[in-house]
């Protein structure tokens, strides 16, 4: 997500028609909106971590499903490949641990903002679990904090997606928000507020969203929104629907 500036079209999950059939693991990044490359330790033992088989899909792509934004940035006959959590997922655990600040205070207060953007999207469908101590093993989003990023960043978000013998495994490799410096005269209150606002729009990416292409929704590339609308929980609905590794299309103009 970028603060005050429109990027250029997300990248996000559109590849070529049959990468999927082919490929052992498919990365979803925005390369110059809200994702970089990144890495992120191995998921301990959780109970997710079972590799699902994936349901029947037909060879063919499906359409792309008429609700939502889920095709809003392809260009006709462009493919989008679902990259979602299995269904036998019902439960995240996110680690969320204090941002470096010389104000202990503040930085309880910087927690609670992006806590309270992430459950933004509890229950739908997913149960997110907030841990604040690291236990080592059975998490399955890990929350980074950095005090820089490339030009006007402010979060990031890299997942992956791997298919293997009709076998699934969709993982959050990194989670990244960025807690500005403390500079004299910083507006605390705004700090928090994008906080919480670019947590819920990076919750969104792990969750499997690409970008919307309205201003109103909470997945817009630009910090419009303050809220998920009706539209981006639609959208969600509708990914959940579709069976992870499938491919949908964007028919070309008539």
């Amino acid at each position: 997500m970028r603060e005050g500036h429109l990027p250029h079209m997300s990248l996000f999950r559109t590849l070529t028609a049959m990468a999927l059939l082919t490929a052992a693991s498919v990365a979803t990044a925005c390369t110059d909106t809200d994702r970089d490359n990144g890495t992120e330790p191995e998921r301990g033992a959780s109970p997710h971590a079972a590799v699902p088989k994936l349901p029947a899909y037909p060879a063919e792509a499906l359409p792309c499903p008429p609700a939502g934004y889920l095709c809003s940035r392809l260009d006709p006959g462009d493919t989008l490949v679902v990259a979602r959590w299995p269904d036998h997922t019902t439960e995240l655990r996110v680690l969320v641990p204090l941002p470096p600040h010389p104000d202990p205070s503040e930085a309880a207060r910087r927690r609670d903002a992006v806590v309270r953007g992430l459950l933004a999207w509890q229950d739908t469908p997913l149960r997110l679990v907030i841990v604040h101590d690291d236990p080592g093993d059975g998490v399955d989003i890990r929350v980074r904090w950095t005090d820089h990023m490339d030009g006007d960043q402010v979060g990031r978000v890299q997942t992956t997606l791997e298919l293997r013998n009709g076998e699934a495994r969709y993982q959050v490799q990194l989670f990244e928000l960025l807690s500005p410096p403390v500079r004299e005269g910083s507006p605390a209150e705004r700090i928090r507020e994008r906080l919480r606002r670019t947590a819920a729009h990076e919750m969104g990416h792990a969750l499997g969203l690409g970008h919307s292409d309205r201003p109103e929704d909470i997945m817009y590339p630009e910090d419009r929104s303050a809220e998920p609308s009706a539209r981006d929980y639609r959208t969600l609905a509708e990914l959940y629907q579709l069976p992870p590794g499938s491919r949908l299309v964007l028919p070309p103009s008539p």
